[in-house]
């Protein structure tokens, strides 16, 4: 008697479990969207978008983005990667100009051109995620930005004269070559403040353009020079990484960094001593400026540099 009533216990409790199981799947298999609501879903991001931009076609096809008129973004904003089935690949000059609301913007692959001013005034935008393929940061794109820190694509080929002027909070940036272009002869005088709004051997203090904050610079991978007076009047930097790609150092390349404590470089301290460093790379044009240590850290040890400024 014992023995049925344990095997009817168990056998009842077996059939409730797979009641819960099958239930289970029931509500599973309800909640799961059905085919073609991806579909229907970005349908309804294109409406969205629709709403809040300008779509304007281009000479190949491609669409340009810019907001409307009075509109109020959303906090957080994601450019749409295409409309009407063809790539976005620009965003226009002044597109989101004073549009104080967005703290986040996401701009997608595909995207090759950001337009001057184009997210200048933006002053609670603290997070920007740039694709790469992306060549073209034009001037004044993100002035008086909120962000601390910033990362350029490697395919950036072109950064116009303050796209990051009245950046005030930034402290750290990412770079993959100092200066308005990578090519040399296109530009010859690559100094990180013409990044700010300067421009080489203007009369006015060049350090009252570059951000207090900014601690660190990182020259990406692929860069090999840094050119004439590249860090020139940084003086509030403490901190610069070096490629292992690098071959050249220009003359004055540090001038005034009277901040900067430790060079980090990518390769060994034999690749390190190769790269090419001009007469005072190391200096200030004056020669009165004081000796002090620089430690350059290598990726087998380190190595210490006088720097007269």
């Amino acid at each position: 008697m014992r023995k049925s009533f344990v095997l009817a216990a168990a056998l009842f409790l077996a059939f409730c479990l797979t009641l819960v199981s099958c239930g289970g799947a029931v509500a599973n298999e309800s909640s799961a969207p059905e085919s073609g609501s991806s579909g229907e879903s970005g349908e309804e991001k294109d409406a969205q978008a629709d709403a809040y931009l300008d779509f304007t076609q281009l000479d190949d096809g491609t669409y340009m983005i810019s907001v409307k008129s009075g509109a109020e973004l959303p906090e957080e904003f994601g450019i749409p990667a295409t409309h009407e089935g063809k790539t976005v690949t620009k965003i226009a000059d002044r597109a989101f100009y004073n549009h104080a609301e967005i703290k986040s913007v996401t701009v997608p692959e595909g995207v090759v051109n950001i337009g001057r001013m184009a997210f200048s005034g933006c002053t609670s935008l603290v997070n920007v995620e740039l694709p790469q393929g992306l060549t073209t940061i034009a001037s004044g794109a993100f002035k008086k930005c909120a962000f601390s820190e910033f990362i350029v694509p490697q395919s950036v080929t072109f950064i116009g004269s303050g796209a990051f002027g009245g950046c005030n909070m930034l402290q750290r940036i990412e770079l993959p070559f100092i200066g308005e272009t990578p090519d040399p002869s296109e530009f010859p005088y690559g100094f990180i403040g013409h990044i700010f709004g300067t421009r080489f051997g203007d009369s006015e203090k060049i350090y009252d353009f570059i951000p207090r904050a900014l601690k660190e610079v990182i020259v990406s991978e692929g860069c090999e020079h840094i050119p004439y007076g590249a860090f020139a009047s940084c003086e509030s930097i403490e901190r610069i990484t070096l490629p292992k790609t690098l071959k050249s150092i220009d003359s004055w390349a540090f001038d005034c960094c009277t901040g900067l404590t430790e060079i980090n470089y990518n390769g060994t301290i034999k690749e390190w001593n190769a790269v090419q460093k001009e007469l005072s790379w190391n200096s200030w044009e004056h020669s009165d400026a004081p000796e002090r240590r620089v430690t350059v850290h290598c990726s087998d040890g380190d190595v210490s540099f006088a720097f007269y400024n």
